[in-house]
């Protein structure tokens, strides 16, 4: 009677140890799937953050939401804003840079910009997006009819890259324009 006994104890536990086994290959797998799925929700992130990303020589930028690029070459990109209608397009070039702040200026005043109104404004120091930015502004007619602004401002990078942002017919304070300040990367 023990015997037989034991022996229901015993097959009563194996085919409790074979049905939590089943479970746990069960368990297995579907964490397996949940974690591919993860994964792949991690790359289709990756790749759309990568299409808004535009390359230069030794920088990259971000492209915002309703931009494109416009041109592209290794020293730089320049993005419009294409949801915009009219003339002046909103507009963000960033290349490197040739000049410091003072030539770059001293280049607009010696050669002034068609219907300016006012003075070229000098910019000392402008901190955008963590970065110390120098340059100038100025505003002027297009057609008579529209006012153009246009700032033209220069920093240096961590990597020794010297380069310039102009940004053209939007405020240096609109979130679009800080994206694309706060996206500039040295590679």
């Amino acid at each position: 009677m023990k015997k037989i006994f034991f022996s229901f104890v015993i097959a009563t536990m194996m085919t409790s140890l074979m049905a939590c086994g089943g479970k746990t290959e069960q368990n297995a797998a579907s964490q397996d799937s949940t974690v591919v799925e993860a994964e792949a929700a991690e790359e289709a992130v990756a790749e759309e953050a990568v299409s808004n990303q535009v390359e230069s020589e030794k920088f990259t930028g971000i492209v915002p939401e309703g931009w494109e690029v416009e041109r592209a070459d290794n020293g730089g990109f320049q993005l419009k804003n294409k949801n915009v209608e009219g003339p002046l397009k909103p507009t963000i070039s960033v290349h490197k840079a040739y000049y410091t702040p003072a030539e770059a200026y001293e280049s607009t005043i010696s050669n002034p910009p068609k219907n300016l109104i006012g003075e070229v404004e000098i910019i000392e120091a402008m901190d955008i997006a963590g970065r110390t930015y120098a340059g100038y502004y100025y505003e002027s007619h297009y057609n008579n009819e529209v006012d153009a602004t246009k700032y033209y401002l220069i920093t240096n990078l961590d990597n020794g890259t010297s380069i310039y942002v102009q940004v053209e017919n939007i405020a240096i304070n609109d979130a679009d324009v800080e994206a694309v300040f706060a996206g500039i990367k040295e590679k």
